[in-house]
């Protein structure tokens, strides 16, 4: 049966019974598209990459719509326009050689009279574009940042964000042009700007220069935010904006840094933030986290903290101030003390009685609350480690910690009793309470994020599997476990029970070394399971340390800890051994099973099962081909169904070579006497030919999840 649109299409899908029929059906209309592509049908185009594309969010392969996908976007009709550009960005990525079909069109597109058509092709450039594409069309990205239509101007700054990205070269063509978005009302044109501008300032350090001369405007921006009413359109949780506070202060950052006019031209507007934002919500909170790195970062240690004490002084019924002011005094009281208040005509002095008094006036006031005294604690602490201090107000500020020696609050009380202790020990107490160092800004906290992605159910990361039938779930979908480290294993041990070399039998000159610890067997080891062993030993062999699990010894300690790695004994010589039996433990089958065999790719799963953790069942997964190409770039993918458990280990080696076997490693945990189900989805390239195929596997043993009796 044909589907004539995408709704009749969805609701034949939604109908099927199983997934056998759902996969026919997809075939049957796969094929159908493909007939229905060669009659050159606009309407019947139209509709058909619609199908096509729910086809491929299901996961099923749907690349033979690229090129119907480039003839919608050559259509005169928006519609058609717009599902072509979506197909294109759903269907290619900037690795694709068939992108560069795609330029021409962007480039007309670009130039369109509707706006709409317009950022079409600037949302589908900033998704997909490479190298190549980011220069040819750099030009009309740089034009378009002068645009007139705001809705214009930020898409082009957030591809212009992608050009310089992909072709840093080209920074400098769009220094001037980012200047003009900081001229905008517009508060999407302004985030888009500051995040262009912070993205060019990392990038090349000749641009921080040239941006300071705009830092006053970045500041007459902030402090129309932070100053401005309720402002529905902005509004998150009664801040307005706090995205483009946030952007902003990140910026303001790196053009303060080193630079003391930029840092002084920031400094009323950081303490302004710090006194008027609310930090009872986590919007508040990330706003006053960036105030605070800001401050760390630039030439404004004095002048910060001579606001925030005026501040503090004038009004402690704010929390977000008493926070932010008590934490400055507490690291840059010192500057306080010698530069004094930093007024507009002459400095007013500030004694460190006036700091203690302060701090003792907010601990003891009526809008104290115990995250508040745990700041004032901290911060009276680390002013006895500053050297402006007296020993008169040391000794005060010991009395005002004592007093909290036995208060009922549990942190309050500790906070009280380690301070005092550490004044107690002068030695160290000056290290541990010097001046934090201003924290390394990394990529993330940046807002940098990593684009490197391909498309579709070509992508190789596990999170591409997704749940085609209604009895797997999501918490069934597999669970990369991270690599184990490469220690080994009795070492560690040794380490962790204090066990020392004597306990080890030496090595005979004469004997042998002992092969290579398989990885295999280091990734068994992750799964409480035992490799069995490769050889037989000798009976004329030195002695050596073998584990037996402390639960198996009777360690009640160890018994209730439940799963934990054994630890090592000593062994006789084999010929004295007094045969005993063997403790339970993970053993694999003897037979494997097919799971997958096709495309000269043949994948082996061999189970190994504990009888003493029923429901557990760790599999090795074998991969081997047949012919003479090497497979590559192999993704394996597994589901289980909703009541059932998966976690997977990395593949050994993604290319698989002709005569060699690669591994990966699975774990199933499901309900005693469970039968297990696979759903594999499995993509590789072999040869010329890109494979990506699905089957479902249930040919493991019923008895499996009970320990295999």
């Amino acid at each position: 049966m044909v589907y004539h649109n995408l709704k009749a299409l969805i609701k034949g899908i939604r109908a099927c019974k199983t997934l056998a029929d759902e996969r026919a059906l997809i075939q049957n209309e796969s094929a159908a598209i493909r007939t229905s592509f060669k009659e050159e049908d606009t309407y019947a185009r139209h509709n058909n990459i619609a199908k096509l594309l729910y086809i491929h969010m299901l996961g099923y392969p749907a690349h033979f719509g690229q090129i119907e996908c480039l003839k919608l976007v050559a259509s005169p009709r928006f519609s058609d326009k717009r599902l072509g550009y979506l197909g294109i960005m759903l269907l290619l990525d900037e690795n694709q050689e068939v992108l560069t079909l795609v330029t021409n069109s962007l480039k007309n597109d670009m130039n369109h009279s509707n706006m709409y058509a317009v950022g079409l092709a600037l949302c589908t450039f900033g998704n997909i574009s490479s190298e190549e594409m980011s220069r040819d069309l750099s030009h009309e990205i740089e034009k378009l940042l002068g645009s007139t239509n705001t809705y214009i101007r930020k898409k082009a700054a957030l591809c212009a964000l992608r050009v310089v990205r992909r072709v840093p070269d080209l920074l400098e063509n769009y220094v001037q042009r980012a200047k003009g978005l900081l001229q905008d009302r517009n508060h999407g044109v302004w985030l888009t700007g500051v995040t262009l501008i912070t993205e060019m300032c990392q990038n090349d350090e000749s641009c921080l220069e040239e941006y300071r001369k705009a830092v006053p405007l970045l500041v007459k921006q902030l402090k129309s935010l932070v100053t401005t009413g309720y402002s529905p359109e902005h509004d998150v949780s009664g801040i307005t904006d706090p995205f483009l506070q946030i952007k902003i202060l990140r910026l303001l950052r790196l053009l303060g840094k080193g630079n003391q006019e930029a840092s002084d031209t920031m400094n009323d507007i950081l303490a302004q933030v710090a006194t008027n934002t609310d930090s009872t919500k986590n919007v508040g909170n990330s706003i006053l986290y960036e105030t605070v790195l800001t401050v760390l970062h630039i030439e404004a240690d004095t002048y910060t903290a001579s606001k925030l004490y005026s501040a503090l002084l004038a009004d402690i019924s704010q929390e977000s101030l008493t926070l932010a002011a008590v934490w400055i005094i507490g690291e840059y009281g010192e500057a306080l003390i010698e530069s004094g208040l930093v007024e507009e005509e002459e400095a007013k002095p500030v004694t460190d009685e006036n700091l203690v008094n302060l701090l003792e006036t907010v601990l003891n006031g009526p809008y104290i609350n115990t995250l508040s005294r745990q700041f004032v604690l901290t911060a009276l602490i680390k002013l006895t480690a500053r050297p402006v201090v007296s020993q008169t107000q040391q000794e005060r500020i010991t009395e005002i910690l004592g007093s909290y020696a036995t208060n009922p609050a549990l942190e309050i009380q500790q906070r009280s009793v380690e301070y005092i202790n550490l004044y107690n020990q002068p030695e160290i107490r000056s290290g541990v309470l010097e001046q934090m160092p201003a924290p390394e800004i990394k990529a993330t906290v940046m807002g940098t994020v990593s684009e490197n992605r391909t498309v579709g159910s070509t992508r190789t990361d596990t999170d591409s599997l997704l749940d085609l039938d209604s009895d797997l779930a999501q918490n069934g979908a597999a669970n990369v476990v991270p690599q184990a480290a490469k220690q080994n294993t009795q070492d560690l041990l040794a380490d962790i029970f204090g066990s020392s070399s004597e306990t080890s039998a030496p090595v005979a000159p004469s004997q042998p070394a002992a092969p290579a610890k398989s990885s295999v067997n280091d990734i068994l080891g992750l799964f409480d399971s035992a490799p069995a062993a490769s050889s037989v030993t000798s009976p004329t062999s030195a002695p050596t340390s073998t584990f037996t699990s402390p639960i198996a010894t009777g360690n009640p300690l160890f018994a209730a800890l439940g799963d934990i790695a054994p630890q090592p004994q000593q062994q006789p010589p084999a010929q004295a051994v007094t045969p005993q039996p063997a403790p339970q433990q993970a053993r694999p089958l003897a037979q494997s099973y097919i799971a997958y065999d096709g495309h000269e790719l043949k994948i082996s799963l061999t189970p190994a099962v504990s009888p003493a953790r029923p429901g557990v069942v760790n599999i090795l997964a074998r991969f081997q081909v047949s012919g003479g190409n090497a497979a590559s770039n192999v993704n394996f993918q597994a589901a289980v169904p909703k009541t059932q458990q998966l976690q997977m280990l990395p593949m050994s080696n993604q290319t698989v070579a002709p005569g060699a076997t690669e591994t990966q490693q699975l774990r199933v945990i499901a309900p005693a006497g469970a039968h297990i189900r696979l759903r594999i989805r499995v993509a590789f390239t072999i040869g010329s030919e890109n494979v990506q195929d699905q089957v479902d596997f249930s040919g493991f043993p019923p008895n499996l999840t009970t320990g295999g009796q």
